[in-house]
């Protein structure tokens, strides 16, 4: 396993105590077993796209997860980039703000 990689799980396993989840729960919110989770964890599963995708549905930063720096970006950047200036007016525009 790269030393990358090892950087990632500690991220994760940072990431999941600083929000009081169990193993248990992270399970459960991701509907695989406490064990998948515990293997990922420590590098005997590989973290998939489809389980950070998940996560990140959770609210989950994946940015950080991956490379250790936070992501401030949130959805309501996402979809006031979505609309240049001269749409922002418009109701159409307002509606998904």
């Amino acid at each position: 396993m790269s030393v990358a990689y090892k950087d990632v799980l500690e991220r994760f396993v940072k990431y999941r105590e600083q929000r009081n989840i169990s193993q248990n729960e992270l399970a459960q919110m991701l509907r695989i077993s406490q064990s998948y989770v515990s293997k990922m964890e420590v590098g005997k599963a590989r973290i998939s796209f489809e389980i950070l995708t998940a996560l990140y549905q959770q609210g989950w930063d994946i940015d950080y997860i991956i490379t250790g720096q936070e992501n401030h970006r949130t959805v309501l950047n996402d979809l006031y980039d979505s609309c240049n200036k001269e749409q922002i007016g418009r109701a159409s525009c307002r509606e998904r703000v």
